[in-house]
């Protein structure tokens, strides 16, 4: 969606008021709080290293309560934002990539678990099939452009 032509900056949308101030401005954005960057501040904060996204799953597959807790936090916060999205556009389904694809299955389904709490309607979501979708879809907007 692009509105008058810069819609759909679904990152930046406030799911935490009290939360960290992001480049935008506003607090508490998705970004800041689900994104892949935001999972390795937690992850220092809560465990004291910084680790990616697949290193956390592979602790929390172990047993790592502590690694859990960052994805289910950071899935929680995915969750309220896929919700808001399901809310606004009602969409068939969502396709996610990014930082935190390589954290498997494990935030995906906090994520699902939270936003099936709150979405009004029920959509698929899973992980992009593609390491790199962004650089489709902007030869995509390109393309149609001309």
């Amino acid at each position: 969606y692009h509105g008058l032509g810069n819609g759909g900056e679904l990152g930046h949308i406030s799911i935490k008021s009290d939360g960290p101030k992001s480049k935008c401005g506003n607090d508490g954005c998705l970004e800041v709080l689900a994104s892949g960057t935001a999972i390795v501040k937690r992850a220092k904060k809560i465990l004291g290293k910084e680790l990616k996204a697949r290193e956390l799953a592979q602790l929390a597959r172990k047993g790592n309560k502590k690694a859990r807790r960052v994805l289910e936090e950071s899935g929680k916060y995915l969750g309220i934002g896929l919700a808001n999205f399901v809310n606004i556009f009602n969409p068939e389904l969502i396709i996610l990539s990014g930082g935190v694809w390589d954290s498997g299955d494990i935030l995906l389904n906090f994520a699902k678990k939270e936003m099936k709490k709150r979405a009004l309607f029920n959509t698929e979501v899973v992980w992009s099939k593609l390491k790199e979708p962004g650089v489709l879809g902007a030869a995509s907007l390109i393309k149609n452009a001309s």
